[in-house]
């Protein structure tokens, strides 16, 4: 069986991890405009984000007790350090949407380039 040129093959894998980030990043957006995305994921991200951005450190209040609780004693998560100065010029979160849509596209390139290399 032949199969496309390698050029082809690259620019094709490119194409369809940007195609998959624009969808998912707008279905994703779309889901929280529609008030169907889930207050313990999205929504403990984005207050545990927040708090940390204006000077309260990695904290939430939606789990039981509903005092404020260290984000990491729940979920160990250290990139959230990385991504309070960004979301503190866009504090939203769509912004949320938007970096989880761009990791999983980049991942999937990531993962076609490593799965060449290896044969």
């Amino acid at each position: 069986m032949r199969y496309p040129p390698q050029p082809f093959r690259n620019h094709f894998i490119v194409w369809l991890a940007v195609f998959h980030g624009i969808f998912g990043f707008l279905f994703s957006v779309s889901r929280y405009f529609d008030n169907k995305s889930s207050i313990y994921d999205f929504g403990a991200f984005t207050q545990a984000l927040w708090n940390l951005t204006h000077n309260n450190g990695l904290s939430t209040t939606l789990f039981s007790p509903f005092t404020s609780t260290s984000w990491l004693s729940i979920h160990f998560s250290p990139i959230l350090y990385l991504l309070a100065p960004p979301f503190y010029f866009f504090p939203s979160p769509v912004f949320l949407a938007g970096v989880q849509s761009l990791s999983i596209s980049a991942a999937g390139i990531l993962l076609y380039r490593l799965l060449l290399k290896l044969g």
